[in-house]
């Protein structure tokens, strides 16, 4: 389940990954496969743990100081005609003041391709993310720290997501054009709610689903630098306990991505969009574009300009209709002297438009963020940032209904301002 935070930060990590990247360093071990690790650690302050929009007291924000360290270990091999990566990658985060939002996070992933010819390439791909949605967001969005203690949320609520691709690609594979065909399934849920409230559980568990997915795409080599994909797409997500809620998708999607004179990368994906609710004659259906496009700008060798937009059909964590999410990011990363001290400066704004038939929401955030890195080595990098997430709504409450009958009534109120200063050390083992 996305989040309007999460697509931000999406956002201005496609925008600016550039500068975080470490010079990759492998190990090969015995029978040609490869090893590759890394690890990064980070130290900072976060203003508002629980998202909390500070209108009294009740709602006042919590501070804390943190530790998080990301570990990330990577196998790969190519036996015979086959090709695979093993991937795990963990986040442990430990809020001092604020042991109750501490949290782990993994995700394991496989990724295969079986080539028994040079046209013809089996792939298979599956992950599997233990994750988390905080306190304050979610499922939780808006409510207060009184309120979370109430329905028993007493520490971050913990998410399962399986996702595994099977795909056939016919054509060379630096070949045009590429006919591709995949099957995708998808299942989302949350574990480990037996300490919730019985009526607030029933409205988590709303929000599980499975989703099926078929794509039949053919992509087509214009030059060494250009490229054009159509797509046909078809999703189908059903949920769990809640089937007023299942939905329908169908695309058809244009994506491209290019070169100008070697200063300038053009890439995106441009659909029309259909989705219907079949449960639900009361929700609101969707038909239109959705997109996303991003530019890249490099005056010079150590100079690089990165614009991002999107406009993203999401679904609600109520009955029918749907959120349309827009937005734009922007971004400079300048290296000075050696090119071993970087910046980066970033900026992102997003709104999310509720198109629901009893709800006229609309919601905002805004992030800054400004990012000082060092490399030492190739291996070794240090970052000093600062991040504000500001969120704003026109709606000062919003009730949502809870309960196996949808009978109690829960005021939330979304909105708040969140700071983060940090000091991250990547290393690359």
């Amino acid at each position: 389940m996305k989040r309007l935070t999460d697509l931000i930060g999406l956002a201005l990590m496609i925008s600016c990954s550039a500068s975080a990247a470490l010079t990759p360093k492998s190990h090969q071990l015995i029978a040609g496969i490869k090893f590759r690790s890394q690890v990064e650690t980070q130290f900072g302050d976060n203003s508002n743990v629980t998202y909390q929009n500070g209108r009294s007291a009740a709602r006042a924000a919590v501070r804390s100081d943190f530790m998080f360290i990301r570990p990330e270990i990577e196998v790969s091999g190519q036996p015979g005609q086959g090709i695979f990566r093993l991937m795990y990658t963990g986040q442990y985060r430990q809020f001092r003041q604020s042991p109750a939002d501490d949290y782990s996070d993994h995700m394991y992933a496989f990724s295969g391709q079986w080539l028994p010819e040079k046209r013809h390439t089996f792939r298979w791909d599956i992950r599997r993310i233990s994750g988390h949605e905080s306190r304050g967001q979610g499922v939780t969005e808006g409510l207060s720290d009184i309120q979370l203690r109430r329905y028993g949320v007493n520490r971050p609520i913990q998410t399962s997501m399986l996702d595994a691709e099977l795909a056939y690609d016919f054509g060379l594979p630096e070949g045009s054009p590429k006919l591709t065909t995949s099957l995708r399934g998808k299942t989302f849920s949350f574990s480990d709610t037996g300490n919730i409230d019985d009526n607030f559980r029933s409205y988590i568990r709303d929000q599980a689903w499975d989703e099926r997915s078929y794509t039949v795409a053919l992509s087509q080599w214009l030059s060494s630098d250009s490229q054009l994909r159509y797509s046909l797409m078809a999703t189908q997500r059903a949920f769990q306990t809640n089937k007023i809620k299942d939905s329908e998708k169908y695309f058809l999607r244009l994506g491209f991505q290019t070169r100008y004179s070697g200063m300038t990368r053009l890439a995106g994906n441009v659909s029309w969009l259909h989705q219907e609710f079949p449960h639900n004659e009361r929700a609101l259906n969707f038909e239109g574009l959705n997109w996303n496009l991003s530019a890249q700008w490099q005056p010079v060798k150590h100079s690089l300009w990165s614009l991002n937009g999107w406009q993203q059909v999401e679904d609600p964590t109520e009955n029918g209709g749907y959120i349309l999410n827009s937005g734009a990011a922007i971004s400079w990363l300048h290296h000075w002297g050696n090119d071993r001290l970087s910046t980066r400066l970033g900026w992102s704004y997003q709104s999310g438009n509720y198109h629901m038939s009893d709800s006229q929401r609309q919601d905002v955030i805004r992030t800054s963020e400004v990012v000082i890195g060092y490399d030492f080595r190739p291996s070794v990098r240090f970052e000093l940032s600062y991040q504000q997430h500001k969120k704003t709504s026109n709606q000062p409450g919003d009730i949502f209904f809870i309960g196996p009958d949808r009978d109690e009534a829960v005021m939330r109120m979304p909105g708040y301002d969140q700071h983060q200063f940090r000091l991250s050390i990547k290393v690359q083992i």
